[in-house]
Parts: C-alpha cells; sequence; structure tokens
C-alpha cells in the first residue's frame, strides 16, 4: 500500500503517516475490501470485510476465509463463478448467504478483478464485499407475492391475459390457453391473436385495442375458432396497464366464455319469433272464421225479415216459394 496519497507540497506527510490515514479511512468505510496477491495470499483486508465474514484478522489466502463463510448451499456455485477470475482474468459478481449456525443468514455480495500495478501488469486481485440483506429480503418478499399473484391468476376460470403494445401476447393463464385450445404459453405466443378471432370481428378487436392503450376502458364480445377447431364466443373486459414511467405499454384482459349464454339467447329469440308467427296465424283464422261465419248469418236474417213480410201481407204462397228455393 505504499505511495497510495502521494503529496508533492512543502507540507506533505511521510509516507508512513499516508499509509496509515488512508487505511483507516478505508477502515470507516461500510463496504469490505481486500487486495491479494497471485496466489491470492491476501495482502490487506480493511475491518468491513474481515467483519462481514466473521474472519479474524490473519495472513492467508481469500479462499479460505472466503469458502469457509459461504452456505453450503451456495457454495460449488461460488467456486465455479471464482474460477472464472482465476483462470480467465475476468470480473466477476458473486451473492451468497453467509453460513450460520441459525436458521437467519446474512446475503453478501462480492465483487472481485484483477490487480494491476503501476506498469499495467497483472499483481494480483482485489475487490469489495457489500451487505445485500436487505435488498434481497425485498426481493425475497416480492417474489413470493408475485408466486401467489400468479397462484390466483392460475386458479381463476376466467381469462387472464396481458397483451403489449404491439398486440403481441405476454402473459396469459390456464383458463385462457384452454379456450384457445393449445397447450402452453409459448404455443400461444408463436401465434397472433388474430389467428384465433373470427375476421369479421378483427376490425373491432384492434379498435378496442388501440382505445385501450390511449387510456380508455372497453369491452368487446367476439367470436373465436380454438386450434382444434371449437367455436367459442368471449366477452373481454380490456384496461390499460402502466410502467414505472406511467406510460401505457401494455394491456390487461380479463375474458370470460360467453357461449351458453349467446346460445340461450339465440333460443329465445327463436321461441320469440315462433311466438309471434303463431299469434299472426291465430289472428288471421279468426278473422277468416269469423267472415265465413257472418255470410250465412246475414242471409237467414234477410230471408226471416222477407217471410214476416209475406206472412204480413197474406202472403202464405210466397213464404212456401221462399222457403222452397232456400231449401
Amino acid at each position: 500500500m505504499d505511495n497510495v496519497i502521494k503529496q508533492d507540497s512543502p507540507n506533505s506527510i511521510s509516507t508512513t503517516e499516508n499509509d496509515f490515514l488512508f487505511k483507516s479511512w478505508l477502515n470507516q468505510l461500510p463496504v469490505g475490501s481486500f487486495l491479494t496477491d497471485k496466489s491470492v495470499m491476501l495482502i490487506y483486508s480493511n475491518k468491513p470485510f474481515l467483519n462481514l465474514l466473521g474472519a479474524p484478522k490473519t495472513d492467508t489466502l481469500i479462499t479460505d476465509i472466503l469458502f469457509n463463510a459461504i452456505h453450503p448451499q451456495d457454495l460449488i456455485s461460488a467456486k465455479e463463478t471464482w474460477q472464472i477470475l482465476m483462470n480467465q482474468h475476468l470480473p466477476i459478481r458473486l451473492e451468497f448467504r453467509k453460513a450460520s449456525n441459525t436458521a437467519s443468514y446474512k446475503w453478501l455480495r462480492l465483487e472481485a478483478n484483477v490487480f494491476k500495478n503501476a506498469n499495467d501488469e497483472h499483481s494480483g486481485f482485489s475487490g469489495t464485499l457489500v451487505d445485500i440483506s436487505d435488498r434481497k429480503q425485498t426481493e425475497i418478499e416480492l417474489q413470493l407475492s408475485e408466486n401467489r399473484l400468479r397462484s390466483i391468476i392460475e386458479a381463476e376460470p376466467e381469462c387472464v391475459k396481458v397483451v403489449d403494445a404491439e398486440g403481441k401476447l405476454l402473459e396469459m393463464n390456464s383458463a385462457g390457453l384452454a379456450m384457445l385450445e393449445v397447450d402452453s404459453l409459448e404455443e400461444a405466443k408463436s401465434m397472433s391473436l388474430f389467428d384465433f378471432i373470427l375476421p369479421e370481428y378483427r376490425l373491432a378487436f384492434q379498435s378496442l385495442h388501440k382505445r385501450v392503450m390511449s387510456g380508455e376502458n372497453g369491452i368487446l364480445e367476439f367470436e373465436v375458432l380454438g386450434k382444434k377447431g371449437t367455436q367459442l364466443w368471449l366477452e373481454t373486459h380490456a384496461t390499460p396497464l402502466r410502467n414505472e414511467m406511467a406510460e401505457i405499454d401494455k394491456l390487461l384482459g380479463i375474458t370470460r366464455n360467453i357461449t351458453e349464454r349467446k346460445q340461450a339467447e339465440v333460443k329465445m329469440h327463436d321461441a320469440l319469433a315462433l311466438a309471434q308467427k303463431t299469434a299472426q296465424t291465430r289472428s288471421h283464422f279468426l278473422d277468416v272464421a269469423s267472415h265465413e261465419l257472418r255470410t250465412p248469418i246475414t242471409g237467414l236474417s234477410l230471408l226471416l225479415q222477407m217471410t214476416k213480410k209475406n206472412l204480413a201481407l197474406g202472403k202464405p204462397g210466397r213464404v212456401r216459394t221462399l222457403l222452397g228455393d232456400c231449401c
């Protein structure tokens, strides 16, 4: 660590003082740091580095300290990553759990790279060590929350899907895949949603997508033809989704199968049409029957009037003639 800070002024401090100040500064940092030679023997490590690993200050191989501190379940991956630094001299980033005798443990992140001297020659390795437990805990909680939400969505009997601004399918639950008669999300993604929508509804579907991406909510009823040939009536409710910049970049759609409802509506329409036709037929029959009944009754009424008149005039013969003509 010689000559880390150079002072050219008349008030420059000695190399020993300079080295002491620099090491004191490193020890006060919240980040652990280390420096090794080519054989990974520790040349220097600050207090945070040793404290995070729970190691005593000692001149030893950094791998002895590091690998002894790593949780057994993370050790194989850690060693494989470390070999990239040793063999390829490429920078590495390693996240691991610190071994502990309790159920709780710390998450640490080590970043290391080749260290070069003033002549740009490889002289060892250097790196930093940071406690990332809070960040990891947040990530774990977020992952658990996402898993719970995904489980709820997967159990939902209605189709739940996410579509991007270009109309490409991003996510769809099992209920939606069943409606399209595909076996996986990847299979659904390999096709366009328009491949399933009947041609007469595609323009309306495009219009709905455009309105939702403009910030509106929308509802549409349309027919689809599944990959295996099943035709269904669907009703979708769509709403815009915003990214971290509050920009609309996706669409959330909740779609239900309304085939039975549509079939019931058709049956009701047919029954109503039949009832109307039956009513019209009955009305026509009554009109005809009424006319036919009124015609003979009118003739009988006239005959009765003429009979009364001839009897009043004392012409019984004429009555017999009228009755004879009728019979």
